[in-house]
């Protein structure tokens, strides 16, 4: 540092040049790493787990929601960085080894493949812990991620930036979710293919990882009295901030978790069993592919959205836009499938505010000491309602679908998901109504002027269009926080 001229240094440490490079590396890696997780999370897993292994939904709950328990280990990563102030060390070594697991997973079809449509145990038990082992390790690098690059990244453009890293990551997994998709359907019923895209992924994930390695990491100052593990759990539940955020978080991504996965399993159901018996690439069509792009689309305006409005107005106005148009799901039909296309559309383009202030909250909201157990707590909560959601989802449709008879006076139409669904709903309601006006954000606007101005710039950031009118859609007053 010795060598560079004062003039050249940010007040953070960090060069002019050196912003730059970690802001092209943040962009160019995560469009490699959307990838990864976009095979990992997305309808090749779920179509493995359903029509390969044929999981039970308390089995394939069970590891769709114990894949997040790693989430755990998070709070591990945090005391270590912490202590020592090192970031990127742990998250090299151990973002490299996460991504190993999974060519355990990719083995199976190799190795021991699922013959005459049978599956054992054994295979879903390797799954379980692949899952499970790939989270906690993870979760362990990746600890103080965040509070590294919120160091590098310039206040003014923090909403703007991460809007288009997420965006970019968003348009990779759709490329991805179609390119395996459509191999799927490909060689059908031929279990090598998933092992070449798990093993393919896998390598994604790792390469994601290693871009990191020429950005610098200037260490995190260190207390005179590092804290001890007891504080760094107890540190962030005594800001009310915090408290109260994740509350709200865990409720609703409880909500957001048992529906998601089992919308997958309702697509693939036979109309015999009141599904919508849809292939693997309409079903990825519909659910992955059209709102993943309309979020890309989406993610910078809402990213501009927070920097204008705040987070508390922005994440009521994109909470509302998930309730609204999942409520058709809980009455759902093969009749109905032509509404699908304008659910997805308002949920995909309303989804990217939740995103947006999840991240704001941890790069700039937070208190800056001990920053990174916070960001540790924060992603803890969100990875026990990712556990708790599906499990609890899994176990809603394993109760109803031994039950539903017992409710003779609903429709004969109305199967196991579309409880699981009605639940999701309701829990959703009841956060938006009840815990997020008491988290202790400034509420800059109402839900209807964020939607309003966050339309606006959809309909201007369309070719060919015009810019809004002044008259119609005013420019809003920049929140000072």
């Amino acid at each position: 540092m010795s060598s560079i001229p004062p003039q050249r240094v940010t007040k953070k440490g960090y060069t002019p040049l050196e912003v730059r490079r970690a802001l092209s590396v943040s962009l160019f890696s995560w469009g490699i790493g959307a990838a990864f997780f976009a095979v990992i999370n997305g309808p090749v897993f779920t179509y493995f787990l359903t029509k390969y292994l044929h999981t039970s939904d308390t089995v394939f709950g069970l590891i769709t929601g114990l894949g997040a328990f790693g989430v755990l280990f998070q709070l591990l990563g945090s005391y270590v960085i912490e202590r020592t102030g090192h970031i990127k060390r742990n998250f090299v070594i151990f973002g490299i080894l996460g991504r190993l697991p999974w060519l355990a997973v990719a083995a199976i079809p190799l190795f021991c493949p699922v013959r005459d449509g049978m599956s054992s145990g054994g295979q879903a038990m390797v799954v379980l812990l692949a899952c499970t082992l790939c989270a906690m390790l993870i979760n362990f690098g990746g600890a103080g991620w965040s509070a590294w690059i919120a160091a590098i990244v310039p206040s003014s453009v923090a909403g703007k930036f991460f809007g288009y890293r997420i965006g970019l990551g968003q348009l990779s997994s759709v490329l991805t979710a179609s390119m395996t998709t459509l191999l799927l359907m490909r060689y059908v019923g031929e279990g090598w293919i998933y092992a070449v895209i798990f093993t393919l992924a896998a390598l994604a994930g790792i390469t994601e990882v290693v871009c990191y390695l020429p950005v610098r990491q200037i260490p995190r100052p260190i207390e005179e009295s590092p804290p001890t593990p007891a504080e760094i759990v107890t540190t962030p539940w005594r800001n009310a901030l915090f408290l109260r955020y994740s509350l709200y978080t865990l409720v609703t991504w409880i909500s957001y978790t048992m529906l998601g996965p089992f919308l997958w399993r309702f697509f693939y159901e036979t109309k015999a069993n009141h599904g919508l018996e849809m292939s693997v690439f309409n079903a990825t069509l519909l659910l992955y592919i059209l709102p993943t792009i309309l979020m890309a689309w989406a993610s910078p305006i809402w990213g501009r959205a927070v920097d204008r409005f705040g987070c508390k107005p922005v994440l009521a106005a994109s909470a509302l836009g998930q309730i609204l148009p999942g409520i058709p799901w809980a009455i759902m039909r093969p009749d109905f499938v032509w509404a699908i296309p304008l659910m997805m559309l308002i949920g995909g383009l309303m989804w990217p505010g939740i995103d947006q202030v999840n991240m704001y909250m941890q790069v700039r909201e937070f208190p800056e000491l001990r920053r990174t157990t916070f960001n540790a707590m924060s992603a803890i909560v969100v990875g026990l309602a990712s556990t708790i959601g599906p499990i609890f989802g899994g176990l809603c449709a394993g109760f109803w679908q031994q039950h539903l008879h017992q409710l003779p006076f609903l429709p004969s139409w109305i199967s196991h998901y579309h409880l699981v669904f009605l639940t999701g709903m309701v829990l959703r309601t009841l956060t938006l109504l009840l815990l997020l006006p008491r988290i202790p954000l400034a509420w800059a606007a109402g839900k209807a002027t964020v939607t309003w101005s966050v339309a606006a710039d959809l309909l201007a950031s369309i070719p060919g269009l015009h810019r809004r009118p002044r008259k119609l859609f005013p420019a809003r007053p920049r929140v000072t926080r």
